[in-house]
């Protein structure tokens, strides 16, 4: 049981961290502005991901999942 939840936390922390890049990416293609404000302020990335969701709609539901599973892998091991 133990190695499912590192598991699923392994997978699910390399999720977060690839949709997080991804969206980072699509923030700086859009433009300067939207990649700094969405790399140093929090809040800049929602609504980056809100009004530009046809760009930012895939990288932000793997972030997602990614972070589900990692906290399901988090709860898993107790």
């Amino acid at each position: 049981m133990d190695i499912l939840a590192a598991g699923l936390a392994m997978i699910g922390t390399i999720l977060a961290v690839v949709g997080y890049i991804w969206l980072l990416v699509a923030a700086f293609q859009k433009s300067l502005l939207w990649g700094f404000g969405s790399l140093f302020v929090p809040c800049v990335s929602w609504i980056f991901v809100i009004t530009h969701w046809n760009k930012a709609s895939e990288p932000f539901l793997v972030q997602i999942i990614g972070s589900v599973l990692l906290v399901i892998g988090l709860l898993m091991s107790g």
